[in-house]
C-alpha cells in the first residue's frame, strides 16, 4: 500500500494564498482545498458579455461557455489522487479548482503559484488520467513553493542530478525537455499512487526514468528541510485610512511582483494593482476600489505573486 500524505511542519515567513470564497470547500485534505467543478461554477461572474473566474493567488481567466459539453474531472478521484501521493504536499497550502469548463486562453491543467487548475475533458476522463494530471500538476506546487526560479542553486543541483539542460522559462524549448515540466513528471513518477504513476515512465522517453537517477529521489525529499524562500512584505501605514506602500523582500533582496490584487473578506476583487513598482520597489495602494471609490472601512487581503509563489497579507481599512 502506498504511504498517505506524510506529517511535515514548514517553518518560514511565507504565507501562501488560498481561495477566499463564500462558498464551502468541497474537501480539505491537510492543508490542500479542493473545490469541486460545481462550486467553481458558482464563484465565476460575467461582465461585459463574457465569463470570468477571479481566484485570489492566481489572474483572472476567462471562461468558455455551454458547460453542458465539457465532463469536469469527478472530485472523489482528484482527492483520490491526493491522499494516495506518497510525499507531505498535504502540509502545503494549495487550491485545486476543478474548472466546470476550460478557460478561453488555457485550455490544458496547470499550475498558478499555489492554485492547480484542472480543465474539463469533451468525454468523461478514464480515472488513470485524473491521477495522473492531478499529481503532475502538484509537482509544479511543490517547486512553486520550494523553487522559485530565483533559486538558482536548487535548479542547478537538480539539472545535474538528473542530467539534462536547464532552460527556465525557455517558452521555445519542446515541452517535453522544458526543466519545470520534468520535476514535475519525475514528482508524478516518483511519489504519485499506482494510477498516477504509470509504472514509472515520463512524457520525455529520452531520459531514464527517475527511479534508475540516483540521488534523484532524496534531492525531492530534501527540500523539505531546506524551507521555501524568505519573504518579508512591508505595508505602511497598516491599517490605514488613506494610501498604502507594500514592498516586497524575496531573499534579502527587494522583489518586483509580477501581479498585486486586493480583495474584500469575501473574496471579491477590489483592485488589481499591477505589477509596476518605483525605484525602491514601493507599490501603493490609493484606497480605492474598481470604480474609484474608496474602499469601506474593514479587513482586506493583500495578494502578491513573486516569481511563481503567491504570498498574503491583511490590510485593515480604518475611517479617517
Amino acid at each position: 500500500m502506498r504511504r498517505r500524505c506524510l506529517h511535515l511542519l514548514i517553518c518560514s515567513s511565507v504565507v501562501l494564498c488560498t481561495v477566499v470564497s463564500p462558498v464551502a470547500a468541497a474537501e480539505r485534505i491537510g492543508s490542500i482545498t479542493v473545490y469541486s467543478a460545481d462550486e467553481v461554477a458558482r464563484l465565476a461572474v460575467s461582465g461585459g458579455g463574457s465569463v470570468y473566474l477571479e481566484i485570489p493567488g492566481a489572474r483572472q481567466y476567462e471562461l468558455l461557455e455551454n458547460p453542458a459539453d465539457w465532463f469536469p474531472m469527478p472530485v472523489e478521484a482528484v482527492v483520490a489522487a491526493i491522499e494516495e501521493t506518497a510525499y507531505p504536499v498535504c502540509e502545503l497550502h494549495i487550491d485545486v479548482i476543478i474548472l466546470h469548463v476550460p478557460r478561453s486562453e488555457v485550455k490544458e491543467s496547470s499550475t498558478e503559484g499555489s492554485v492547480v487548475f484542472l480543465t474539463p475533458g469533451r468525454v468523461p476522463y478514464p480515472e488513470e488520467h485524473v491521477h495522473y494530471t492531478t499529481v503532475h500538476e502538484l509537482g509544479h506546487a511543490l517547486h512553486n513553493a520550494f523553487m522559485p526560479d530565483s533559486r538558482t542553486s536548487l535548479w542547478r543541483e537538480y539539472a545535474r542530478i538528473r542530467g539534462i539542460e536547464l532552460n527556465l522559462g525557455r517558452r521555445d524549448v519542446p515541452h517535453a525537455w522544458r526543466t519545470h515540466e520534468i520535476f514535475a513528471e519525475d514528482f508524478r513518477a516518483l511519489f504519485g499512487g499506482d494510477m498516477a504513476r504509470l509504472d514509472g515512465r515520463v512524457e520525455n522517453h529520452d531520459i531514464p526514468p527517475p527511479s534508475e537517477v540516483e540521488g534523484l529521489e532524496e534531492f525531492f525529499l530534501s527540500l523539505r528541510g531546506r524551507g521555501a524562500p524568505a519573504v518579508s512584505v512591508l505595508v505602511s501605514p497598516n491599517p490605514s485610512a488613506g494610501q498604502v506602500s507594500i514592498k516586497a523582500i524575496l531573499d534579502g533582496q527587494v522583489a518586483c511582483p509580477e501581479r498585486i490584487s486586493v480583495y474584500d473578506a469575501r473574496g471579491r476583487l477590489v483592485r488589481h494593482l499591477g505589477s509596476g513598482s518605483d525605484r525602491d520597489g514601493t507599490v501603493v495602494w490609493d484606497g480605492r476600489d474598481l470604480r474609484g471609490s474608496p474602499a469601506a472601512p474593514g479587513v482586506y487581503l493583500l495578494t502578491l505573486k513573486i516569481e511563481g509563489l503567491c504570498f498574503s497579507r491583511k490590510i485593515i481599512r480604518v475611517t479617517r
